[in-house]
C-alpha cells in the first residue's frame, strides 16, 4: 500500500506539472457496485474534463474500500462504508429497495404486495451484511415479518440469474436493475424503504484533483436532485 501511495503522489505531480494547475489530463480510477446508478455522473464528468481517462472496476462493497485502501483506486461508489474517519463520503443516491421476481412468478403482474407476504418466500440477497438485506431485514421486523435468506451470490449478475432461472426473488435497489425480459419489479406497498449509496475515498486523497473534481460534480448533481 505505501508504494502504490507514492506512485499515486508521484503521478498527480507530473500531471499538475504538465498541465499548469488545470485539469486537462489524469486517470480515474472508479469501483462501482452496480454501475446502472452512476452512468449519468460518468456522462456529466466526461462532458466536463474529456481528457480524464476512466477505468471502472465492479465489486462490492468490502472489496472496493480495500481497493481505495490500497490505492487501487481513487473514488468507490458504495453500499455502505466501515470507517468514517478513514474515509471522505458523499451521499450519491437513496434507491427504494424493489423486488425482482421472475415473470412466471405468482407476483408478476402485481405492482406491489404487502410485505407479509414475503414471509416463507425464497430470497436471494447480494451478499451477507448488505444494506440492502439489513435495511429489508429491520423493516420486515418492524411488521411482524422474519426474512430468511435463501440464497447470496457475490454479485449483482450473479443474482439477476438466479432469479432469472426461478430459484427466488430478490429485494434490490431499483438502479440497480436494468430491463430484462425475463424479469420483472413489483414493490412492497406497505412499506417504502430506501437505502442510501455513496461515493467514498480515502480522507487524505480528497484533495487529489481527479478525486476533488468527480465529488465535487457528483454533489452539485444530488444538490440539483434535491432542490
Amino acid at each position: 500500500a505505501i508504494t502504490q501511495r507514492v506512485i499515486a503522489n508521484h503521478e498527480e505531480a507530473v500531471e499538475l506539472l504538465q498541465d499548469a494547475g488545470r485539469l486537462k489530463s489524469g486517470h480515474l480510477h472508479l469501483g462501482v457496485i452496480a454501475p446502472f446508478g452512476i452512468t449519468a455522473l460518468l456522462a456529466r464528468f466526461r462532458e466536463a474534463y474529456p481528457q480524464i481517462q476512466i477505468t471502472a472496476t465492479p465489486g462490492n462493497s468490502s472489496e472496493l474500500l480495500e481497493g481505495l485502501r490500497r490505492y487501487r483506486l481513487d473514488v468507490a461508489l458504495v453500499g455502505q462504508v466501515s470507517s468514517l474517519d478513514e474515509f471522505h463520503t458523499t451521499c450519491h443516491t437513496q434507491p427504494e429497495i424493489v423486488l425482482l421476481v421472475h415473470r412466471r412468478h405468482r407476483w408478476a403482474r402485481r405492482r406491489a404486495i404487502r410485505i407479509r407476504e414475503l414471509a416463507g418466500e425464497p430470497l436471494i440477497f447480494r451478499e451477507q451484511g448488505s444494506n440492502t438485506l439489513l435495511a429489508r431485514q429491520a423493516a420486515a421486523s418492524a411488521a411482524g415479518v422474519t426474512l430468511q435468506p435463501a440464497m447470496t451470490y457475490g454479485s449483482r449478475e450473479g443474482v439477476v440469474a438466479l432469479v432469472g432461472a426461478g430459484l427466488g426473488v430478490a429485494p434490490l435497489p431499483e438502479d440497480q436493475f436494468n430491463h430484462h425480459p425475463e424479469l420483472r419489479i413489483v414493490r412492497i406497498e406497505d412499506v417504502r424503504v430506501r437505502v442510501d449509496s455513496y461515493l467514498a475515498c480515502l480522507a487524505e486523497r480528497s484533495d487529489s484533483r481527479v478525486v476533488k473534481a468527480f465529488i465535487e460534480l457528483a454533489e452539485q448533481c444530488m444538490s440539483g436532485q434535491t432542490t
